[in-house]
């Protein structure tokens, strides 16, 4: 579907008053069909699920589509990743997002949203009171925008998913935004792998992770965890009592590293499954 398909269908949306649900993924729609798009999704009132992730739209199909978001009440999950994201529509939709009642779930992954794109969302984050779910991986913001999530995210009181894979975080940024995940008491699902994160961020980690009461599922996969990481991680865990599930395969550690996690996990009140 392109963008005379995205048209074509635009027309016909009004007239299902039930509808619920409307994804188009993968459907290189660009500016134009989000144009047409954004005319007719209003009109859909009982909308609660909107899927336009790969669709081509880049910052001008989601600065025109921002617009008709706010007049969807019913609104709650938002799929936009793999659309070229940048700056100009990471503060589009952060002028608008606060207007989403209903907002639930945003997944913005694997876009261009740099520092100055993610500190502009941070700053409409908590005005959405209904957020769950937040997905921005695959976005190189590294240090500055993670240090501006972790103001936003423990004023997001109803968060409980996290992705912040592949976002060119390291040792320093992990800290940073460790310090702030005591503070989100709803935190279920928090994504860091793809990082570069290595024994110090493990440790910043560590010393964090039993306070959050409701994580079940902990991704580290894919950085540059070493045997001192896995060490510190293998005292944490077993005090995470929620915790189901750890991702902690294509790090850097040792045979004996990986026995240290394997005995703690053996000893978590949840016998998480872990890969190594």
């Amino acid at each position: 579907i392109g963008e005379g398909g995205a048209a074509a269908l635009a027309e016909a949306l009004p007239q299902c008053t039930a509808l619920q649900d409307l994804r188009v993924d993968s459907n290189r729609m660009g500016y134009t069909g989000a144009a047409a798009l954004a005319r007719a999704v209003p009109l859909c009132a009982a909308l609660h699920t909107l899927g336009l992730n790969r669709a081509g739209l880049g910052d001008a199909g989601i600065a025109v589509l921002a617009e008709a978001l706010p007049r969807c009440p019913a609104l709650q999950d938002v799929g936009l990743g793999s659309n070229g994201v940048g700056q100009r529509g990471a503060r589009a939709l952060a002028r608008v997002l606060p207007r989403c009642a209903a907002l639930r779930v945003l997944g913005l992954n694997d876009n261009s949203i740099g520092e100055a794109g993610v500190t502009t969302l941070a700053q409409a984050l908590p005005k959405c009171a209904q957020l769950q779910g937040l997905q921005l991986f695959g976005n190189a913001f590294g240090c500055g925008g993670t240090a501006a999530l972790a103001r936003a995210l423990p004023q997001c009181a109803a968060l409980q998913a996290l992705g912040l894979n592949r976002t060119s975080m390291d040792d320093d940024s992990v800290a940073v935004l460790a310090e702030a995940l005591p503070r989100c008491p709803a935190l279920q699902d928090l994504g860091l792998a793809g990082n570069a994160v290595g024994d110090l961020g493990a440790a910043a980690l560590a010393r964090v992770l039993p306070q959050c009461v409701e994580l079940h599922t902990l991704r580290l996969s894919g950085n540059s965890i070493g045997d001192q990481g896995a060490t510190v991680l293998a005292q944490a865990l077993p005090l995470c009592t929620a915790l189901r599930t750890c991702g902690l395969s294509g790090n850097a550690m040792s045979p004996r590293g990986q026995a240290e996690l394997r005995d703690a996990v053996s000893r978590c009140p949840q016998q998480p499954n872990l890969s190594l």
